[in-house]
């Protein structure tokens, strides 16, 4: 059995913003402390796969905090996907 996580890392916002935007729209989380400026929010949701949930999360906190954020999510430790956001627009993703 390999790895599976998803992440989001976010360039700007710290962890008590995140914290408290998170759980104004209900979302059950665990966020890093901010160092040096990035603070990483592991969703319970998003640990389920489904990119559009990732995604849909990432749309939301980098356009609520105008910031960069890097949605990233590992399934099964073979496959390995990213999506970089600048202020709730898609700027790449593989």
């Amino acid at each position: 059995m390999g790895i599976f996580y998803t992440n989001i890392t976010l360039f700007g916002p710290n962890q008590e913003q995140v914290s408290k935007y998170l759980s104004r729209i209900k979302r059950t989380a665990h966020v890093s402390p901010t160092i040096r400026n990035f603070t990483v929010v592991f969703d319970r949701e998003t640990e389920d796969q489904d990119p559009e949930i990732l995604t849909s999360l990432t749309t939301s906190l980098t356009k609520e905090f105008k910031c960069t954020g890097l949605a990233t999510l590992v399934h099964d430790g073979d496959i390995f996907l990213y999506w970089l956001y600048k202020k709730g627009k898609l700027l790449e993703a593989v």
